[in-house]
């Protein structure tokens, strides 16, 4: 609430203030960064407020249909009346677990959006501004590198797949083999099971990918 309500008056002072339009003068003198953050914040906890009290509410009416349903199970009506009274239970409970479901991944992203808004208060000390003012000088060639970065990964990645997804449980999606093969960028790799795959095979994608992804393209990162 502090945060809107600052940020909805330095609007209407920006407004109040410069002699351009209302939207010109916002564009130019307001939206940045770290007011993106800030209106992301307050769009976030406004949905995650709405998500949990909509859980409770749909919590409430499980619990009020729940005895109906325990007394039809009990005391089975006909075919059409208790087809109903489970249909109205399943349908509140299936929302029931989507307002939870999505109240906790807001629960999630909150506390990201809150370490964002931790930089920008880093500004008023020079000493940690420094994190900050660096982040921003090298974001220009971070962007360059990692677009590179990622199209030799995501090459290596489809090498995997095809090479060992057969054979493979973690390599036999991109969802898993996209964990494995980062994993084994800091060390985690069955070698094993590589192994017995085909043993010029798997180490000739082994080594290729250690040269090419860990002692060119990580050391050049760090």
């Amino acid at each position: 609430l502090y945060i809107l309500v600052s940020e909805l008056r330095e609007v209407l002072t920006i407004i109040r203030s410069s002699k351009a339009r209302c939207f010109s003068a916002l564009l130019s003198e307001y939206f940045g960064l770290w007011n993106v953050v800030d209106w992301t914040s307050i769009l976030v906890g406004c949905i995650t407020i709405f998500y949990y009290f909509r859980a409770r509410m749909l919590c409430g009416l499980v619990n009020q249909i729940l005895p109906e349903m325990i007394d039809a199970s009990l005391n089975p009506p006909g075919r059409a009346e208790y087809h109903a009274i489970a249909l109205k239970f399943f349908l509140a409970t299936e929302d029931l677990m989507l307002a939870t479901k999505g109240s906790t991944v807001l629960l999630c992203l909150y506390p990201l959006i809150i370490m964002l808004r931790l930089f920008k208060s880093f500004q008023a000390q020079p000493r940690l501004a420094i994190v900050t003012a660096t982040l921003k000088t090298a974001a220009p060639d971070l962007g360059h590198f990692f677009i590179v970065f990622f199209c030799v990964f995501f090459c290596f990645l489809v090498n995997a797949i095809l090479s060992f997804g057969q054979d493979m449980e973690n390599f036999s999606s991109i969802d898993r083999a996209m964990n494995t093969v980062f994993l084994a960028m800091f060390g985690d790799w069955d070698w094993t099971a590589m192994r017995e795959i085909g043993g010029l095979k798997s180490g000739f994608w082994f080594w290729m990918f250690m040269l090419v992804m860990v002692l060119v393209l990580l050391n050049m990162l760090l």
